[in-house]
């Protein structure tokens, strides 16, 4: 009978045993964002062992509350930084990059190229598009040509720069067709001098940069 009763009891303490593993798990699970710590039922502190906190099952280092992981929790609720694109506009004049009627680079010419890449420093640059543009003197076919040639000439040489390997380069010409000052009919210099700002280089360079998220 002795036996009988002591197994009751193993039984019993066992069924207890679980009902109070039940219910502090369920109250755990209750908790939201205390939900992987073992919660004290009647207190609702976090159990401790040695000054640490108990964790259920399953936590990781992004469940960390402040009051047992605090240099955890402050890092998950740092902002983090967002990639945001960006499209910047450089413009060189074509009688600073090529001689007269030339579609070869010049020294001065690829050193402002090199200028130009540098303002995107520190940042990742996704795409650089090269337009090449003329004046409307002279025939409109080699216009369109030397702006092509020009054009194709500028991303061939940044094609060959260590900062933009991997890079996509695009290139284009569009002759005389996308002015930026409209001059009066005179004298062929001073023609030439007065259209001087539609003979040029456009690069348009597309960066990715990480900028803080405001709170």
């Amino acid at each position: 009978m002795a036996t009988g009763i002591k197994g009751l009891g193993v039984l019993f303490c066992a069924g207890m045993g679980a009902m109070l593993l039940g219910s502090i798990s369920a109250q755990a699970l209750a908790e939201g964002d205390r939900s992987k710590y073992w919660i004290e039922p009647n207190s609702g502190e976090v159990w401790r062992l040695n000054g640490q906190c108990l964790t259920v099952p399953g936590w990781t280092e992004s469940d960390a509350i402040a009051e047992c992981h605090p240099e955890l929790a402050d890092a998950a609720a740092a902002p983090q930084a967002q990639p945001r694109v960006e499209t910047r506009f450089e413009t060189e004049s074509a009688s600073a990059l090529f001689g007269f009627n030339d579609s070869q680079l010049t020294n001065q010419g690829r050193e402002a190229m090199r200028r130009a890449v540098r303002t995107a420093e520190g940042e990742r640059i996704e795409r650089v598009r090269v337009v090449g543009h003329a004046d409307r003197i002279g025939r409109s076919d080699f216009n369109d040509r030397l702006s092509m040639a020009r054009a194709r000439t500028v991303s061939e040489y940044l094609g060959s720069l260590s900062t933009l390997q991997g890079v996509e380069i695009e290139h284009e010409g569009v002759g005389y067709r996308v002015p930026v000052v409209d001059c009066d009919e005179q004298a062929r210099d001073a023609l030439i001098e007065c259209l001087a700002p539609n003979r040029r280089v456009e690069l348009e360079i597309t960066v990715r940069r990480e900028v803080p998220v405001q709170q």
